[in-house]
């Protein structure tokens, strides 16, 4: 399946330690350059994934939500995870969030979990 990969790292960073080829990375960062997100721009965010799944099968890691939530807030995450499900589930996809469960009170990570099919510590 095609790869597309959401992260608060480097995308040369990323790219070079995984192999990653031609697998689309968007950074989320304030810098603003070519091939970012700025966290707050959850819009652009949203348009980028909806594109990728919009061409078929398609796997999308998202790494950074902590950055997400502290940027905007939790509830507004949760909203954004619950329509970026939804959107992977019409397209096929498979949606791969990677979370410290510390960095969430116990309410929200319950909150979390119960839109994902699948947790793993």
């Amino acid at each position: 399946m095609r790869g597309y990969c959401v992260t608060r790292d480097y995308p040369l960073k990323i790219r070079t330690k995984y192999d990653l080829g031609e697998t689309p990375i968007l950074w989320l960062s304030n810098i603003g350059k070519e091939g970012s997100v700025r966290p707050k721009d959850l819009e652009k965010l949203s348009l980028s994934l909806e594109q990728f799944l919009a061409e078929g099968d398609g796997i999308i890691l998202l790494d950074g939500l902590e950055y997400l939530i502290t940027n905007n807030s939790f509830l507004t995450m949760l909203r954004f995870v619950q329509s970026l499900r939804d959107q992977v589930t019409v397209g096929r996809g498979i949606l791969l969030i990677s979370l410290d469960p510390s960095t969430l009170d116990p309410q929200e990570l319950n909150l979390l979990e119960k839109e994902v099919d699948q947790t793993l510590s």
